[in-house]
């Protein structure tokens, strides 16, 4: 198990660490994707520590990794944590100014959630005639048995979030949590013209 230092665009004066999963090799000076609080960071890897107790730690694992190459070289990676040290400069803040713009602007993960609602076994064997009285109910389950349905869609298909609920209570459908992370990046026209 490897745990790294990393670095948050933050202006705190010190470095975080976190869980590198197996199959994910950091690399000194490359971009990773960290959880910090409640939302999804991008952090520079400063260090690799190795001999490490990790039954003591509480860490939190990293979620990606961007780069496989550093975007720094040694010898700016040595001048920026002396600066850091000697001029009382936040860590963070000073390796994400070095940056080009383009890898510091976006440094915020935006999480997409969907919820998405499915019909159950028990939603499929159920009689029809049991729910003929509750008409919301069986245009609902009807709907779903042809397929699902996201939270986004139900106005839609004229479907109410009470009446999935309810028929979740009944165990007769239920909710998926999909997750889907995506950066922030802008594109770039491509022009013609040489700058140089």
């Amino acid at each position: 198990m490897i745990i790294v230092k990393v670095v948050l665009p933050l202006p705190i004066r010190k470095c975080f660490k976190y869980i590198m999963p197996d199959l994910m090799f950091p690399v000194i000076g490359g971009r990773i994707v960290v959880p910090f609080r409640s939302k999804n960071i991008i952090g520079i890897v400063i260090s690799i520590c190795k001999n490490i107790e990790t039954n003591q730690l509480n860490l939190k694992y990293v979620k990606k990794l961007i780069d496989n190459h550093s975007l720094y070289t040694s010898f700016l990676l040595d001048i920026l944590i002396w600066i850091s040290r000697n001029y009382h400069c936040p860590i963070g803040n000073l390796f994400f100014s070095v940056l080009p713009k383009i890898l510091y602007n976006d440094y915020i993960l935006k999480d997409k959630i969907f919820y998405k609602w499915i019909i159950t076994k028990k939603g499929e064997e159920i009689d029809i005639v049991d729910l003929k009285r509750r008409k919301k109910q069986l245009y609902t389950l009807l709907f779903l048995k042809k397929n699902s349905v996201l939270n986004s869609e139900l106005k839609k298909y004229n479907l109410s979030k009470l009446v999935l609920k309810k028929l979740e209570r009944q165990g007769l459908c239920k909710v998926n949590v999909v997750y889907e992370s995506s950066l922030n990046k802008k594109t770039f026209f491509q022009s013609k013209k040489k700058f140089f």
